[in-house]
């Protein structure tokens, strides 16, 4: 019998699959609310977004350099957005507490994510220097607490319960699950 590495059975989806379906999600929700705001708020076109993020590697030259640094911010994007999840999901496989209380780790996580990003990432980076806008501030923080980390608590508790599940077979922390105490 042959299995597919997305599907191993009718019930269990590969780990893998997904954190790379959870990391491509979670990016585009950041990046719809990154756009969103900015072009409301500044008029700024969705597309410098991308080229924002490909600042961080490229510098000011991101701005120049039109579509491919648009490319390469996108692909920048959704590696970082990668890294958070598999991060999450590989302390959790060590500190099974984290799937368990996704609701508590999650907003924790996030909140971790914003401050790693903010204060010692995009300082470190090539990245011009982003004006101190308060609203956008109060809102990035609550997009990573409300969403971006709890999303990644959810989907890494998924990915670990599908791993489990093809271990063993059990059921008992499938999505449908979720409002069960494990």
């Amino acid at each position: 019998m042959s299995m597919s590495p997305v599907i191993s059975d009718q019930r269990t989806i590969s780990p893998v699959f997904i954190l790379v379906g959870a990391a491509i999600l979670i990016g585009a929700l950041d990046l719809i609310y990154a756009c969103t705001y900015w072009n409301i708020s500044r008029g700024v076109p969705p597309l410098q977004i991308f080229q924002t993020v490909a600042s961080g590697l490229l510098g000011m030259r991101s701005f120049r350099d039109g579509l491919v640094t648009v490319s390469f911010g996108a692909l920048l994007q959704y590696l970082m957005l990668q890294a958070m999840v598999s991060t999450y999901y590989v302390v959790s496989r060590r500190l099974p507490v984290l799937i368990r209380q996704p609701w508590l780790y999650g907003p924790l996580y996030g909140l971790l994510l914003y401050v790693v990003m903010n204060l010692i990432v995009v300082p470190l980076s090539a990245a011009p220097k982003s004006p101190f806008v308060l609203s956008w501030i109060i809102g990035s923080i609550a997009v990573h607490v409300c969403l971006i980390g709890p999303l990644i608590a959810w989907f890494s508790r998924w990915a670990s319960t599908s791993h489990s599940s093809a271990q063993s077979q059990g059921n008992h922390l499938h999505p449908n699950n979720w409002g069960a105490e494990s």
